[in-house]
């Protein structure tokens, strides 16, 4: 995870290696027991399978419904990349899986995507509009500020959506941590991914070894050509424009957020990042 904070990106950059095992379409859903089907215009142009079974029972069960039956050999990895793992909504579904998984015979790395939850959560929005979501569908950006308000507004009388959910990182990251080593998790501002450094902690966190500069630099330029290419046809298919949301809704966002980020870097135990 998180939505709307670089997994597409990270998905086909980490596709060009080698030593990677990869689960094909982006976004399996398998190991929280959540079911997607239909093309996700993600990785390649691959399509996320429906799995009507719920989570694997165990790893061979794991890996032949989402590698083909590729077990990873020495020094390989095998990648899933689901955004909806990380939410507060899934997090306990995915940490009973895994610990289901564990025979001890490999070693689980995880890493989580952060990015600065305002901007993400207006990315998310705009998501919405743009692939004509419910009654988010044909909103000016003034309705669009106007249904975000709402939202916020009275969040005391419902569950917020995911859209604005998914920014709260501190709460999803503790409880995963009461169950998994702090080593065994990397966490990543969304906004360093353009850096070389960033992606050679990625594959050191992984047990993966490091590419030359030059071809972290290749794969990082085709990963993020694959990506603006696939959202400006996306934008052109939906004739809809970026969602620019209003000052005082980006205020609010933030008064939102403030709690959740203080939580957040006292689960880190890091600076803040924004």
């Amino acid at each position: 995870g998180y939505q709307k904070c670089g997994t597409t990106v990270m998905s086909d950059f980490l596709a060009h290696h080698p030593n990677v095992v990869h689960s094909g379409a982006k976004e399996k859903h398998y190991l929280a027991g959540l079911q997607m089907s239909g093309s996700l215009g993600h990785s390649f142009g691959m399509v996320s399978e429906c799995i009507s079974n719920g989570p694997p029972s165990n790893l061979s069960e794991y890996f032949n419904a989402c590698f083909d039956g590729r077990v990873p050999a020495l020094g390989e990895a095998t990648i899933d990349i689901t955004p909806s793992y990380g939410t507060i909504r899934n997090v306990e579904n995915l940490i009973q899986t895994l610990k289901s998984l564990d025979d001890g015979s490999m070693e689980f790395r995880f890493i989580a995507v952060l990015r600065e939850p305002v901007d993400r959560a207006i990315s998310a929005y705009g998501m919405k509009r743009k692939i004509a979501q419910g009654e988010y569908a044909g909103l000016s950006d003034v309705k669009m500020d106007e249904k975000m308000h709402q939202q916020l507004y009275f969040r005391g009388q419902g569950a917020l959506p995911r859209a604005i959910i998914d920014g709260e990182y501190g709460d999803a990251l503790a409880l995963f941590l009461k169950s998994f080593r702090k080593d065994q998790l990397l966490v990543v501002n969304s906004e360093k991914l353009n850096e070389s450094l960033t992606w050679k902690r990625i594959f050191q966190h992984l047990g993966l070894w490091i590419p030359k500069q030059s071809e972290i630099d290749r794969w990082l330029q085709a990963a993020n050509e694959l990506y603006v290419s696939i959202q400006e046809k996306k934008y052109s298919k939906a004739k809809v424009e970026y969602y620019h949301a209003s000052d005082d809704i980006r205020a609010e966002l933030a008064s939102h957020y403030e709690s959740h980020n203080e939580r957040l870097w006292d689960v880190l135990g890091s600076p803040k990042w924004w």
